[in-house]
């Protein structure tokens, strides 16, 4: 039903931005339809930081959010709603491109830092970096 909502808003003209809602639990679909393509590339080498740790993992391609690719090699990367509402997948891209298609979290500042929402990105180089330790 939150998902029907937000969508006839959007088609009706009000923005995005202007469209509040709060899930309870996690989504794993998209909210809005993800309006933007990208040229398949494949074998994407990430690399990540979380609680001090050092990670290195290949994810198949970039067709799919990196959070989920992580969730689904079985790494406990943190999350909770998977739609760019709650902030909890927060990270900061140190190397490589990512696109964010959705946000409704972070502010342009931290954007500007490199600070990115896992479940919300999708890689645009062959080689990232994260760092979940934001503190």
């Amino acid at each position: 039903m939150i998902r029907a909502l937000a969508n006839a808003c959007y088609h009706h003209g009000i923005p995005k931005k202007n469209i509040h809602f709060e899930l309870f639990e996690e989504y794993n679909n998209d909210i809005y339809p993800v309006e933007k393509e990208f040229p398949k590339i494949e074998n994407v080498e990430v690399e990540f930081t979380m609680l001090g740790q050092e990670y290195h993992t290949v994810l198949p391609s970039n067709e799919g959010r990196i959070l989920q690719q992580l969730l689904e090699q079985k790494y406990a990367v943190p999350y909770s709603c998977k739609s760019g509402i709650c902030g909890s997948c927060e990270c900061i891209l140190e190397e490589g491109e990512v696109d964010l298609l959705e946000n409704e979290y972070l502010t342009e500042k931290e954007e500007k830092k490199g600070h990115i929402l896992a479940c919300m990105s999708v890689a645009k180089s062959k080689k990232i970096k994260l760092n979940f330790d934001l503190s």
